[in-house]
């Protein structure tokens, strides 16, 4: 019953978190608790190793010259359609402007 007490404080400690009195206090005269937190801290340690293998990944050589090469072409491309589309709104309210009946372009 004591023991049960003190399994979420010894898995939080297990995971780093201090562990402080009663429970810091059970832990050292329960044998079963000891064993019970040095195998919990095995599973977090090879859940850690685990996580590290499957984030340590590194881009192949030149991949950062290949991403700037696309970003520059895409923005290239961008601008020109930007360009024309500005071009041709322009073009379209001078001729709307223009064809309106009763409108009178001032001087």
């Amino acid at each position: 019953m004591s023991c049960e007490r003190f399994r979420v404080a010894l898995t939080d400690h297990a995971c780093g978190a201090p562990l402080h009195g009663a429970a810091a206090a059970h832990l050292a005269t329960c044998s079963e608790c000891r064993t019970l937190l040095e195998e919990e801290r095995r599973i977090v340690l090879a859940i850690q190793d685990d996580l590290d293998r499957a984030l340590s990944v590194s881009a192949s050589p030149g991949f950062s010259a290949q991403v700037t090469a696309r970003l520059q072409r895409v923005s290239s491309i961008g601008v020109r359609k930007g360009y024309w589309a500005a071009l041709a709104a322009a073009a379209t309210l001078a001729l709307a402007a223009y064809l309106v009946p009763g409108h009178t372009v001032q001087q």
